[in-house]
């Protein structure tokens, strides 16, 4: 059974997020499959399921592209999000999850990019250095 709050996601992903490409409706595996290669591209599968997908992923290039597809959608929906300050415990949990330092969670990065750089800004930008 579905996560509620996973397809409620990839909905709006769906109808906000993917204005090229739309492998979705060019992909020849079926719409279950398609689901499950978004949602482990979101990191919501867990156990045999996200086994299942990692396997596909790695020997089919049609699945493969979708998850590149998803991930370029996923990741420049979270470039549009602002910076928040997250929850003490939470992050806590996160950082020990992941084997990290304790970090301070009100310290801001020195710099965090609007947008992303243009391969010519970058290129004009070492060019002044």
């Amino acid at each position: 059974m579905r996560c509620a709050a996973t397809c409620d996601a990839l909905c709006i992903v769906l109808k906000h997020g993917e204005s090229h490409d739309k492998p979705h409706t060019l992909s020849p595996l079926p719409p279950d499959t398609r689901l499950s290669i978004a949602e482990y591209t979101l990191g919501t599968l867990y156990g045999q399921e996200e086994v299942q997908v990692r396997e596909l992923i790695n020997s089919n290039d049609e699945a493969v592209h979708l998850a590149l597809h998803w991930e370029t959608v996923l990741l420049a929906m979270a470039d549009r999000l602002p910076p928040a300050t997250p929850d003490p415990l939470i992050l806590a949990r996160v950082q020990r999850t992941l084997g990290l330092p304790r970090l301070d969670p009100e310290v801001q990065p020195l710099w965090r990019p609007e947008a992303p750089l243009s391969h010519t800004t970058r290129h004009r930008r070492r060019r002044k250095t």
